[in-house]
C-alpha cells in the first residue's frame, strides 16, 4: 500500500472524529449549565489532558516521521567517501549544468546557484517522483548531496515558479550504471 494513501486514510480518519467531535460538542452546548462553577475546574482539568494528549501524538508523530524524511538519499557521505562535484547555474529558463558522468551508488555533490532569479533545483526519478531538491539563489552557492540507487534517465526541473517560460526548464540528466 503507497505511504501517500496511508497517510490520506490517517488524515480523513482524523477528520471524521474531529467533526463528529464538533457535533456532539455543539449538541451539548446547546442546553448550556445551569451553574458554571461545577463544571469550571472539570473544563479546565479536560483542556489540560487534552493538551498533554496532543503534545504526546505530536512528539510521536514526529519521533516516528524523521527517520522516514522523504529524500533518503540526499544525506552527505562521510569524510572519507569520495564525492564527484557538479556545478549547476540556474537561468531564465534553462539549466547550465557542468558535464561530468555521473554513475549509479556514487556520492554526488550539486554546488547549485542562479544566474537571475530564485529556482529550484529538483530532480526526479524515472517514475517523476523527486529524487532532491534545493533552492537556487543568485550570489549563493547551496550544495545537494545525492546517491543515486538505480541507473537511468532523471530530470531536472525547477520546483519554483521562476517566470513565464517555468515549465520549460526541464533537462534529462542520465545515470550511468
Amino acid at each position: 500500500m503507497p505511504q501517500q494513501f496511508v497517510i490520506l486514510t490517517i488524515l480523513l480518519v482524523c477528520a471524521v472524529l474531529l467533526a463528529v467531535g464538533f457535533v456532539v460538542t455543539a449538541r451539548l452546548a446547546r442546553k448550556g449549565p445551569d451553574d458554571y462553577e461545577p463544571i469550571h475546574d472539570t473544563g479546565y482539568r479536560i483542556r489540560r489532558y487534552w493538551f498533554v494528549f496532543l503534545m504526546v501524538v505530536a512528539a510521536g508523530g514526529l519521533g516516528y516521521s524523521i527517520p522516514h524524511m522523504p529524500y533518503p538519499m540526499t544525506r552527505k557521505p562521510s569524510a572519507s567517501a569520495p564525492v564527484t562535484t557538479v556545478k549547476v547555474t540556474a537561468h531564465q529558463f534553462s539549466w547550465d549544468v557542468q558535464p561530468v558522468d555521473i554513475v549509479a551508488h556514487r556520492h554526488i555533490r550539486f554546488e547549485v546557484t542562479s544566474a537571475d532569479v530564485n529556482h529550484d533545483f529538483m530532480i526526479e526519478d524515472p517514475q517523476g517522483n523527486i529524487v532532491a531538491q534545493v533552492q537556487a539563489m543568485p550570489t549563493v552557492t547551496n550544495s545537494l548531496y545525492v546517491t543515486f540507487d538505480k541507473p537511468g534517465q532523471y530530470l531536472i526541473r525547477c520546483g519554483e515558479l521562476c517566470g513565464l517560460y517555468h515549465t520549460s526548464m526541464i533537462m534529462p540528466l542520465v545515470v550511468k550504471a
